[in-house]
């Protein structure tokens, strides 16, 4: 397998995976299209940029504690961040800007308890990430 579709296999992983998280812990559907389509579009541009950051960050030689650390990070910092974009993206459509500040908290009291979810697509990346890493020592030309 290259190293591109090593990449490409991470990414659409996250999507899929994700984004069926997102749809199965719902209480609720979303009371609109409209905003069920904002949550997994802020979801999945999250995960993409981490993800790719993650890839353009870790180098050939990192360790596979480096790899693992990081990759557990990012899957952390994916709900954080989606849940925080929402929260400023709204309080800055219905002008609370409040919600800008209000919403730290709220994204990392809930990145934190959505361990069980983040924590076990931390470690699959870490798998892909290191595959993708062993392929780019043995040809460094590939990608």
């Amino acid at each position: 397998m290259k190293a591109k579709s090593i990449i490409l296999v991470l990414l659409l992983f996250n999507l899929i995976v994700g984004n069926l998280i997102i749809s199965l812990i719902s209480m609720r559907p979303a009371e609109t299209i409209t905003a069920g389509v904002l949550i997994h579009t802020t979801f999945s541009t999250v995960a993409i940029l981490l993800i790719l950051f993650l890839i353009w960050f870790l180098q050939p030689k990192s360790g596979r504690f480096v790899v693992i650390l990081s990759s557990i990070l990012v899957a952390f910092l994916v709900p954080t961040l989606s849940i925080y974009v929402l929260s400023a993206g709204y309080g800055l459509f219905q002008f609370e800007f409040d919600l800008l500040v209000k919403g730290i908290p709220i994204a990392i009291i809930s990145g934190i308890v959505s361990w069980f979810f983040w924590l076990p697509m931390g470690l699959i990346n870490s798998i892909f990430v290191i595959a993708y890493l062993n392929k780019l020592k043995a040809d460094p030309i590939e990608l």
